[in-house]
């Protein structure tokens, strides 16, 4: 799946795949899926879970993406903005601030639903 051709590129991806923590995020989203496979059929879920590495799957994945959509430089780039105090600072911050984003986003479509439930009553 992955073009072995640039070792060094790939092997930049993976380190910039680690310190952005985007196994985690990833690993969230395939266990999401992997729910939906365990309500529909659970025997399925079971061979899933069972014969499929996520972690590995989820490497190779983002890895494919990563090395689609940025230069080697772009990810060099990537790793020392990731390893500076700002990037360990957005790093650290952003789950607070999507968690935040969300709360704003559900308060926002709350407020505008008891608006369109009052307009049509």
């Amino acid at each position: 799946m992955t073009d072995m051709s640039n070792k060094s590129k790939l092997d930049d991806i993976r380190k910039l795949i680690e310190l952005m923590g985007a196994k985690n995020i990833a690993r969230q989203s395939f266990d999401f899926i992997l729910q939906s496979y365990k309500e529909q059929d659970p025997e399925i879920y079971e061979i899933l879970e069972k014969r499929i590495n996520l972690e590995e799957l989820i490497v190779e994945i983002l890895t494919n993406v990563y090395n689609k959509y940025f230069t080697e430089a772009e990810i060099e780039e990537l790793i020392r903005f990731y390893e500076s105090s700002l990037g360990k600072k957005l790093l650290s911050l952003s789950p607070k601030m999507f968690q935040e984003a969300a709360q704003m986003a559900q308060e926002h479509v709350q407020k505008k639903l008891e608006e369109y439930t009052d307009y049509f009553s």
